[in-house]
């Protein structure tokens, strides 16, 4: 709609409303696994992809470009689970769920926050930079 392709979404959208519904039947017959397969398979195949293209196109963005911005925090994300799940062989049996999710949440945090800073500083000083323009009123439309 904010680009101005409402037909085209439209569009879109509808061919979803069609082919969604035969991939959920077809993964019924797997019970709730099917489903979420046949949303999983189907779904961006038939909806995500052609309106990332759309958007690609319009706002004039490579989808390689796209990708590069999703690299910071797909690696953050990535180092920060398996951090969460390194960490959770070490908990004592006897160790209270709400200290286990404590630490979970401490070690998520740190290691996100952490790999962002270390593998992606000069991203992240950029946007604190940009965001700090922003509010200052710098940024011209």
């Amino acid at each position: 709609t904010v680009i101005g392709e409402n037909r085209r979404t439209m569009q879109i959208n509808v061919a979803g409303a069609i082919i969604m519904p035969i991939a959920f039947y077809a993964g019924s017959h797997w019970g709730t696994v099917g489903l979420a397969a046949g949303w999983l398979l189907v779904y961006p195949i038939v909806v995500v992809a052609p309106m990332a293209s759309l958007v690609f196109r319009r706002i004039e963005l490579s989808p390689a470009a796209y990708f590069r911005a999703l690299l910071a925090p797909f690696t953050s994300a990535a180092l920060m689970c398996v951090a969460v799940w390194m960490v959770r062989f070490g908990y004592p049996a006897e160790m209270p769920r709400v200290a286990m999710l404590a630490t979970d949440i401490a070690v998520g945090a740190l290691t996100y926050g952490g790999s962002l800073l270390l593998l992606h500083g000069a991203r992240v000083r950029a946007v604190v930079s940009a965001i700090r323009a922003a509010r200052a009123g710098n940024i011209s439309a």
